[in-house]
């Protein structure tokens, strides 16, 4: 009787951890759809930059591109991401980018991990930079580490 609870219980969380909630709204999906789809692009942008400059111009664009999402839901729950995405846009240097953007990662993943996204998105960390990210992984599901391009392996995916 007792493996049988056992069982159970380790079939019913194993079941639970693969099971995600729905968006409440096709709006909402639409706009996280949107925002880790940017999240990507800043992402690959961080990665193309080798010389490690604040000014690349990828940068830019993609903190415009987000400002453009937020704007288009002005849903108070939304008001954490705009605040990132603003200092992101006023970071005084690359370091301080990078430290927003993980801050952005951070606030993402909740939604990563409960929501049915049907994107190819996943879950890294670099034990060595101590941070995380969100990658496509619909290419390639190498370690494609942003937060540093001269060590651009250094990570691994989560799994949760």
């Amino acid at each position: 009787m007792i493996k049988f609870f056992v069982l159970f219980f380790i079939s019913f969380s194993a079941f639970a951890s693969l099971t995600k909630i729905e968006f409440k709204s096709e709006k909402e999906k639409i706009f996280f759809t949107s925002f880790f789809h940017q999240n990507e692009l800043m992402r690959q942008c961080l990665l193309e930059n080798k010389e490690m400059q604040k000014d690349f111009p990828c940068i830019q664009k993609n903190i415009a591109e987000f400002e453009k999402i937020i704007a288009s839901d002005q849903d108070k729950d939304k008001a954490p991401l705009q605040e990132t995405i603003e200092l992101m846009k006023t970071s005084p240097s690359l370091s301080a980018l990078n430290r927003h953007y993980y801050h952005l990662a951070k606030q993402l993943l909740p939604t990563l991990r409960a929501y049915k996204l049907d994107l190819p998105y996943e879950e890294y960390f670099c034990g060595m930079f101590q941070k995380g990210w969100i990658q496509d992984t619909s290419e390639s599901e190498e370690v494609q580490n942003p937060y540093s391009p001269k060590k651009p392996n250094c990570g691994a995916k989560k799994q949760f």
